[in-house]
């Protein structure tokens, strides 16, 4: 009877154990979840005329969207470019478990740069990373430039940090789409970095005044190499 006894309660734990491991690894979390990351597209369909304050107590105005660059050979506009990246690189973030929020959402949408800086402030973001592409008169020019916070005035609390996530971001993002790295510059003059309380980075993908380049930007391919490289450094940081 002792051992009848011992081989049913055997069974009845063996049997209510299988779904308690079942629920346990269905609540299970990705590893970066509550992370934030803040996704800005640069630019806007008609841009932004306004003038905002280029820093905290600064007298100097800037305009808030002069408008962006266009493709020499594909006249694609830039805003269009930034924008298809931002949504393959959040549909990306998201799968690892990010929390990710957009400056904006449609191309028509034209917030100005302290706004969009105010909203990786707001939601306490652990990165904001601005995403645009480039431009020069000289055509043979191509590559990827990361800018970064200079260590001055505002920027100072979170200069040191935005580098160190920049250059791990451009590491990453030179080397899964294949693109020249240009290296990293400091910039003390843009007002989203300017207003900016936590880490922010700027990508700049690519050259559209560069023929090669501006139609390599325009292929959805390409674009999602670039979402992946951004992923990759982003995920890096941030574990």
């Amino acid at each position: 009877m002792k051992k009848w006894l011992a081989y049913l309660l055997m069974t009845v734990l063996m049997v209510t154990s299988v779904p308690m491991a079942a629920s346990a690894a269905s609540t299970d979390k990705p590893a970066l979840k509550g992370k934030v990351v803040v996704i800005d597209p640069g630019h806007s369909e008609k841009g932004n005329k306004g003038k905002e304050s280029v820093s905290p107590g600064s007298k100097t105005m800037k305009i808030k969207d002069p408008g962006g660059a266009v493709g020499v050979r594909s006249k694609t506009p830039e805003y269009k470019i930034n924008m298809a990246i931002a949504l393959k690189l959040k549909k990306r973030l998201e799968s690892q478990g990010i929390t990710v929020v957009m400056t904006k959402t449609k191309d028509s949408e034209n917030p100005g740069n302290q706004e969009r800086a105010e909203i990786g402030n707001s939601h306490h973001a652990d990165l904001v990373i601005r995403i645009h592409a480039d431009s020069a008169t000289n055509q043979e020019v191509h590559g990827s430039t990361m800018l970064v916070p200079a260590s001055v005035g505002y920027a100072k609390p979170i200069a040191a940090t935005s580098r160190k996530y920049g250059e791990s971001i451009q590491k990453t993002l030179v080397g899964t789409a294949g693109m020249k790295n240009r290296g990293i510059v400091e910039r003390k003059d843009l007002t989203g970095f300017n207003w900016s309380k936590v880490p922010v980075v700027l990508a700049e993908v690519g050259f559209l005044s560069n023929p090669q380049e501006d139609l390599k930007l325009n292929q959805p391919s390409y674009q999602e190499k670039i979402a992946e490289g951004l992923e990759k450094g982003i995920v890096q940081i941030l574990q």
